[in-house]
């Protein structure tokens, strides 16, 4: 079987290096002893098979035993049978069961799909872009229903076309539907959709009249009222399966939100919320978390300075508004990023600061913000050390014990790049759960506008923007089954 090395799920635990290049020699139990020359001898028993190391073969069976010599007007007695040789570790690709050091096994040996030959890899999920990458069309990742089953729905916009576009796919990587239009309104960017439990997906982004767009799929797509968005905008669903979306309003430079009916669509009120001035050149300047019933949005000022804020499932403010600490003394915020919410109410944020001391000068990482239930920010700390530059952090969770980050990192100011994942005990801890692994497929290219999602049985697709030098922008994807522990 073909082998290379990414990272691999040994125990039940992400580790570095489970993979070899070659097998290893097959350990060889010693043969069983022979019988004496009795009427009958017993066979000896054969030897254990040798354990399964890293797709290691089992161990030979014992030899069986010799037949005892003829006495007078007596047979010899039949030879012992040779015990039966151990299992191997790698596992059977292509039998649907993910088993020993195998990463994924979607029931094929097909290459070039989302499970190549038992091993998770990056696939294109639109390799006709143009010539530029940037947040613009940077893709979104959201849990669908198809045919009755969880799938993964991908929405982005194509480069140079700037249509809004779909594609569904299975958890194993097989497409359902492959880069449907989602709207014949041109001209988007910044597209972003969820789908609630009454499973209607509504996709926003930016129109080229400036106004905030939103579409029920299946529909022509909608101007929300009074929205003129600066940089791209933000959806979730809260516990009522209301669609709330946040953006930056272009006039006034302040945070707002406003929710959809969870069963028409239809805006809910007559105004968007504000929650404050926001910085205004931020591709993403609202982060939107659904945690219990309502959701937490957060925001960077013109100062710098993070800011978040409770919000009931109506849409209405709840408490306070309070603001996140940095990463060190004199570090500044460069770009907000994702968030985790955990199971007692509390949540993890990610986003990326600028380092002044304690880390290189000048530098970037991606700091994660531990919030208890009651709003307090009490724990700040790097999420992968000797980052020289990360775009837009990643997180996915099916609600389980326990998450993933994903975070590029650049070394250099350029190429080669590396999509990086971590996984993280969901307890507010920010314990972390093995060593961090590279995304496979993703290097090289530096991958640009990161999202990811988890489904309920705790299969994680993560998408990106990526491109190298003097080729067309792509959206790419990759899939972990069983990556993050399912939905309790």
């Amino acid at each position: 079987m073909k082998r290379f090395s990414s990272w691999s799920v040994c125990a039940g635990v992400v580790v570095a290096g489970c993979s070899l290049v070659n097998d290893p020699v097959p350990s060889v139990e010693p043969s069983g002893v022979t019988g004496s020359g009795a009427a009958t001898s017993s066979a000896a028993s054969g030897g254990n098979g040798g354990a399964g190391g890293n797709g290691g073969a089992g161990g030979n069976g014992g030899a069986g035993g010799n037949g005892g010599s003829t006495s007078a007007g007596g047979n010899g007695g039949a030879g012992g049978n040779g015990g039966a040789g151990g299992n191997g570790g790698a596992g059977i690709c292509g039998n649907g069961v993910t088993e020993g050091t195998e990463e994924c096994d979607d029931g094929n040996m097909l290459d070039g799909d989302a499970c190549s030959n038992c091993f998770a890899t990056a696939f294109d999920v639109d390799a006709n872009g143009g010539t530029a990458l940037s947040p613009l069309v940077a893709p979104d990742v959201a849990v669908t229903v198809s045919g009755g089953k969880e799938a993964f729905s991908v929405a982005w916009v194509r480069p140079g076309l700037a249509l809004p576009l779909r594609s569904v796919y299975e958890p194993t990587g097989a497409p359902v539907t492959v880069q449907k239009s989602v709207s014949k309104l041109a001209a988007a960017s910044y597209v972003r959709h969820a789908e609630n439990a009454l499973g209607r997906t509504v996709t926003t982004w930016q129109g080229e009249d400036a106004l905030l767009r939103y579409q029920v799929l299946g529909d022509e797509g909608f101007a929300l009222p009074g929205a003129s968005p600066s940089g791209g905008p933000a959806i979730a669903v809260v516990g009522n399966g209301n669609h709330c979306i946040a953006w930056l309003e272009l006039s006034t430079l302040d945070a707002r939100m406003r929710c959809l009916d969870a069963a028409t669509s239809a805006p809910i009120g007559t105004s968007a919320l504000v929650f404050g001035p926001a910085y205004a050149t931020d591709y993403q300047p609202v982060v939107l978390l659904p945690v219990n019933a309502g959701l937490v949005a957060w925001w960077r000022d013109p100062g710098g300075e993070i800011h978040a804020q409770r919000m009931t499932e109506s849409g209405k403010k709840f408490g306070p508004a309070y603001s996140f600490p940095t990463t060190g003394p004199g570090d500044t915020p460069l770009d907000l990023g994702d968030g985790v919410a955990l199971a007692d109410g509390s949540y993890v944020a990610a986003n990326t600061f600028k380092v002044q001391f304690g880390f290189p000068s000048g530098q970037a990482r991606v700091g994660l913000t531990s919030v208890t239930a009651t709003d307090v920010a009490k724990k700040i700390e790097p999420a992968i050390e000797a980052v020289d530059e990360t775009e837009f952090p990643a997180f996915a969770s099916a609600g389980g014990s326990d998450y993933v980050l994903f975070v590029t990192v650049k070394s250099g100011g350029g190429p080669p790049c590396e999509l990086r994942a971590q996984r993280y005990k969901a307890d507010g801890s920010l314990q972390k759960q093995g060593p961090s692994f590279s995304v496979g497929g993703a290097s090289g290219a530096c991958a640009l506008g990161t999202r990811a999602v988890a489904n309920q049985a705790g299969d994680v697709m993560v998408v990106w923007g990526s491109q190298l030098a003097g080729d067309p922008v792509k959206i790419r994807a990759a899939i972990y089954p069983g990556l993050v522990s399912p939905t309790p």
